[in-house]
């Protein structure tokens, strides 16, 4: 064992403790609303049919993402077979569960070096504009709902702080640009992995606005299939929301995802909901129950594809096929 191994593993430790705060919250809610048993029994009692229709939709939400991924490669004169790219992004998500940080975002660059000898600079910046990109339409859509549900009712200082923060990110990725040349000297000098965040940033800032621009129509079909499965999922459990109020819960739900002190959210989704849904009318405890129901609609349902994509072609036994000349701006 290197000298280094044990703290890479506490390192690791940490980020998953980090990641059990989610779950940790979610045990406080399930005390405070209801029984685990009275949870379950109400996800049981779901009716099935809009759920059958929920799941489905993740064909075509997935498709959207995959295609916008592949359209900013495109970009980049990287053309990504349709096939390969579903089981990158698939076993993504996969990765992206059952690991601590975005270790799964990362996958696909080694998916695209493993197929089409794609530079890891190149497939690591094409991940970031894509993520950029969902950033931009969620907190668009995220501002939007707060301001609605706050005409409704109160909610939690924090939502309103989660919102900034995620408005933010999109400006500082339009905004550095003009530090890139420091950004860019300071990188290189670091004693690891300098010069891939150098390339990688290269890499990023060659996208141009209309690829961006391109993406945005994809991003915002993603997210609205999202909230239509929201709302099926309030059908099946027989709750009286409104589509509009459905929509506002799901795009807030899908930015709490985004905090790393949970895994796909959970927790913290139900948490906003066992304080928003009082707001609608609603009992707190069917927010967890709506909160859960939908993370395995939507979350655990495409994380279980992705498991089987991982085991169907892992990255270290993903076909490899002859790399082919790159035109981007990273060798």
């Amino acid at each position: 064992m290197t000298a280094s191994a044990p703290g890479g593993q506490g390192r690791v430790a940490v980020r998953w403790l980090i990641r059990l705060v989610g779950p940790l919250i979610l045990a406080v809610l399930l005390f405070r609303a209801d029984s685990l048993t009275g949870v379950a029994r109400a996800i049981g009692n779901a009716a099935v049919l809009p759920l059958l229709v929920a799941l489905s939709l993740n064909v075509l939400s997935v498709f959207t993402k995959v295609e916008r991924w592949r359209n900013l490669l495109l970009s980049q004169g990287i053309t990504y077979p349709r096939k390969l790219a579903w089981g990158a992004f698939l076993s993504s998500m996969y990765l992206g569960m059952v690991t601590p940080g975005r270790v799964g975002d990362g996958l696909r660059a080694h998916y695209l070096r493993s197929h089409l000898g794609t530079p890891y600079a190149v497939g690591i910046a094409s991940v970031v504009v894509d993520r950029v990109c969902d950033l931009i339409v969620l907190g668009l859509l995220a501002s939007i709902a707060v301001v609605y549900l706050g005409a409704l009712g109160s909610l939690p200082s924090a939502v309103w702080g989660l919102i900034v923060v995620s408005a933010m990110l999109p400006v500082v990725f339009v905004v550095t640009p003009r530090f890139d040349a420091g950004l860019l000297w300071l990188a290189r000098r670091l004693p690891v992995g300098g010069n891939l965040i150098a390339n990688v940033l290269l890499s990023v800032r060659s996208y141009s606005a209309a690829a961006l621009l391109r993406a945005i129509p994809n991003t915002i079909l993603g997210f609205a299939l999202n909230c239509v499965q929201g709302q099926l999922v309030a059908s099946a459990l027989g709750l009286d929301i409104a589509p509009l109020d459905t929509s506002a819960l799901v795009i807030l739900g899908s930015l709490i995802g985004l905090v790393p002190i949970s895994i796909s959210g959970v927790g913290l989704r139900e948490a906003l909901y066992f304080q928003v849904f009082p707001v609608l009318g609603q009992a707190s405890g069917d927010g967890v129950v709506f909160g859960l129901l939908s993370f395995l609609i939507i979350h655990a349902a495409l994380a279980t594809v992705g498991f089987v994509s991982w085991q169907w072609a892992p990255p270290e036994l993903a076909t490899q096929h002859a790399p082919k000349p790159m035109s981007g701006p990273v060798g």
